[in-house]
C-alpha cells in the first residue's frame, strides 16, 4: 500500500531535501517535471518543478534505482523475443552475459516498458539515491558501441540537448546514455585529507557552504586560499599553504579547501599554484553549464595545470538548453546543481526535453503555433 503526493517548488535541490525530510528516506519519486507557465509568446514565463512522490505504508520493495528499472526492461524485452532474462541460463549451460538491450529497441517501446514498471510493484529512484554522497557509486556497465540512427527523433533530441556522440554510440536511447555516463570517483575525506574546491569566487563559496553542512564540517575545518573573496581561515600564498599542509596531515578530521578564482587569466595560474601547494586528496572544479565547452575546457586545463582535476561540480545544468554539454568536458561530473550527479539527476536534466520530442504534434505540416 502507498499514497502519492504532489510537491511543487522553484528550487529543485531544496524541493528534494523537503521530500526527504517530510516523507522519509523510503519515499519514491514517481515523476519529476520542470513546468513553465504564464508569460507572453514564450517570454517572462515562470518556471517551477513538480515532484510526484510515492510514500509506502508497508514494507518497501527490495530493489531500487534506475538500474533496476533498466534491467527489468531488458528482461521484459528479452522475454518478448523468446530469450531468457539477462544472466539466466538453461540447466547445465553457461550463464548468459548481461547486456543493455535498449540499444536495439525503439526508444518509445523501452520508455513505455519503464513507465509500466514504475507502478506500486516496481522500484523507482528513491530520494536517498538522489541526495546521498558519494554520487552513484555503482560502476558503469561495459557497453558495446553501436551506431546511432541519424534519423531517430530521440537521437536528434539528445544531440540538441548537447549529449556527446561518444555516449550516443553506446545506445541511441536515454537509458543507454544514462548507463554510459562515467561515475565520478568518491571524494577522499579521511583524517587529515583535504578536499579542494576551485571555482569562481561567489559560486565556489556557495558550494562550500552546502558541502560543509552536508559533511558536518566545523568552520575551522574549512580553509580558504589566496586573496580573492572574503572569509575566515585564509592562507594568502603558496608558502603559507605549504606550511599549513605539513601540519594539516596530522588532523583527526578531513578538510575542505576553498580556492576562489578571479576573472583574469592570471588568476587561473595563481589558483593552480595554490591548489598544488595544498596537495588535496580530491580536487573538484566548479564550472557553469552555460559556458561554452571550449572555454570551460581551457579554464579547467589552466586551474588544473599542476594538479589534475578529479571531478566536476556543474552549476546551471537545469537552466541551459544543452545540459548534456556538461558531459563533454573530459572529467566525470560529481555534482549537478548541488545534487549528486547520479542517473536520477541526469534523467531529470535530460528526460523532460527528450519526452517532449516524442509528444504528438498538432496542426498540419508547415503550420506554426
Amino acid at each position: 500500500m502507498s499514497r502519492r503526493l504532489l510537491l511543487e517548488g522553484g528550487d529543485l535541490p531544496a524541493l528534494m531535501a523537503r521530500v526527504r525530510e517530510e516523507c522519509g528516506p523510503e519515499a519514491r519519486i514517481v515523476r519529476a517535471e520542470r513546468v513553465r507557465s504564464g508569460g507572453v509568446a514564450g517570454f517572462f514565463a515562470r518556471e517551477h518543478y513538480e515532484l510526484t512522490v510515492e510514500v509506502p505504508v508497508s514494507e518497501p520493495p527490495a530493489a531500487r534505482g534506475i538500474d533496476a528499472l533498466v534491467d527489468a526492461a531488458d528482461d521484459d524485452e528479452l522475454a518478448l523475443a523468446g530469450a531468457a532474462p539477462a544472466g539466466a541460463a538453461p540447466a547445465g549451460a553457461a550463464p548468459v552475459e548481461p547486456r543493455v538491450s535498449t540499444a536495439g529497441a525503439a526508444f518509445a517501446d523501452v520508455l513505455d516498458q519503464v513507465r509500466a514498471l514504475a507502478g506500486p510493484a516496481a522500484a523507482v529512484p528513491t530520494v536517498a539515491a538522489a541526495v546521498a554522497m558519494p554520487a552513484d557509486p555503482a560502476p558503469a556497465r561495459a557497453l558495446a558501441a553501436v551506431p546511432a540512427p541519424a534519423g531517430s527523433p530521440v537521437v536528434r533530441s539528445l544531440r540538441a540537448l548537447g549529449v556527446p556522440e561518444r555516449l550516443l554510440a553506446h545506445g541511441p536511447t536515454l537509458a543507454g546514455v544514462l548507463a554510459a555516463i562515467e561515475p565520478p570517483p568518491a571524494p577522499r575525506r579521511g583524517p587529515g585529507e583535504p578536499v579542494a574546491l576551485v571555482g569562481a569566487a561567489a559560486a565556489v563559496e556557495r558550494l562550500a557552504a552546502v558541502l560543509a553542512g552536508r559533511w558536518a564540517l566545523e568552520d575551522a575545518w574549512v580553509v580558504r586560499l589566496g586573496t580573492i573573496g572574503r572569509g575566515a581561515h585564509r592562507l594568502p600564498d603558496p608558502e603559507a599553504v605549504t606550511r599549513w599542509r605539513a601540519k594539516a596531515a596530522a588532523a583527526a578530521h578531513p578538510w575542505l579547501v576553498v580556492v576562489p578564482v578571479g576573472p583574469e587569466p592570471a588568476d587561473r595560474g595563481t589558483a593552480a599554484a595554490l591548489v598544488a601547494a595544498a596537495d588535496p586528496a580530491t580536487l573538484w572544479a566548479l564550472v557553469d553549464a552555460r559556458t561554452r565547452v571550449g572555454d570551460a575546457r581551457r579554464w579547467l586545463d589552466q586551474v588544473g595545470a599542476l594538479r589534475a582535476v578529479d571531478a566536476l561540480a556543474v552549476d546551471g545544468v537545469l537552466d541551459t538548453a544543452e545540459p548534456g554539454c556538461a558531459l563533454d568536458l573530459g572529467r566525470p561530473v560529481a555534482l549537478v546543481d548541488g545534487m549528486p550527479a547520479n542517473r536520477v539527476a541526469w534523467a531529470a536534466a535530460l528526460g523532460q526535453d527528450v519526452d517532449a520530442a516524442r509528444a504528438p504534434r498538432t496542426g498540419t505540416p508547415g503550420s506554426s503555433g
